[in-house]
C-alpha cells in the first residue's frame, strides 16, 4: 500500500492556478505579437483621403493593403498601390495611386494622353484628364511611374518623378467600406497590348 500525504494535492492545485494565470498571460502576449507581426508584414488597413483616385476610390473608402505579394513579384501596370512618397514631397502621408509604367519602359504624358514606349494607352478608368504634361521619362530597373485616376487633381509622378520599389508598401487587396462597394482587388486594370 502506498500512502500519500494530503498536502500534495493542495500544492498541485496551487500550481494549476498559477499555471493557468501564466498560460493566459502567455497566450495574450503570443496573440498580441501575432497581430502586430501580421499587421506590419502581411495586411494593413488604410483610409483613402482625397479625390485623386475618383471614381475608383472615394474620400473615406476603407481598404486593406496586401504587403506580402510584392516580396515575391513586381508590381504590374494597372495595380493600385499604397506607397511612401519620395523624399522630395513635403506630405509624408502614404499615397494611393495606380501603376502606369514599369521598369525599362519610357512614359510620356502629353495633351491628356499617356504614351508608353511611344504607344498611346487606353485608360477607361480616368475620370478627368489633365492638361499637365510630363517629359519623356525612361524608368530604370527599380522605378515605377504612378498617377491618380482623377488626373486633374492628382499629385503624382508627373510632378515628382518615378518612385522606387522600396517605397511601395503594397497593393490594394480589398475595399471594406462603403459596404455596397466591397470588392477584392478593386480598381485593378490591365493595359491591353502594353503588358
Amino acid at each position: 500500500m502506498i500512502e500519500t500525504e494530503t498536502f500534495i494535492p493542495d500544492v498541485i492545485k496551487l500550481d494549476k492556478k498559477t499555471s493557468k494565470k501564466d498560460m493566459s498571460w502567455t497566450s495574450f502576449f503570443i496573440t498580441l505579437a501575432f497581430i502586430i507581426i501580421f499587421r506590419v508584414f502581411v495586411l494593413e488597413p488604410h483610409n483613402v483621403s482625397g479625390s485623386s483616385m475618383d471614381d475608383t476610390f472615394k474620400d473615406g473608402d476603407y481598404v486593406i493593403v496586401d504587403k506580402i505579394s510584392y516580396r515575391f513579384k513586381n508590381p504590374e501596370k494597372g495595380d493600385v498601390i499604397v506607397f511612401n512618397p519620395p523624399a522630395s514631397v513635403e506630405n509624408k502621408s502614404r499615397f494611393i495611386k495606380r501603376v502606369i509604367a514599369t521598369p525599362t519602359e519610357t512614359i510620356e504624358v502629353l495633351d491628356g494622353k499617356t504614351y508608353i514606349n511611344k504607344k498611346v494607352v487606353t485608360e477607361d478608368y480616368v475620370k478627368y484628364k489633365s492638361p499637365k504634361t510630363s517629359a519623356s521619362t525612361f524608368l530604370d530597373d527599380n522605378q515605377y511611374f504612378v498617377m491618380g485616376d482623377n488626373r486633374y487633381v492628382s499629385f503624382d509622378s508627373r510632378y515628382w518623378g518615378p518612385i522606387v520599389k522600396d517605397e511601395i508598401q503594397g497593393r490594394v487587396l480589398l475595399r471594406l467600406y462603403p459596404f455596397n462597394k466591397i470588392a477584392f482587388f478593386p480598381g485593378a486594370k490591365e493595359y491591353s497590348g502594353n503588358k
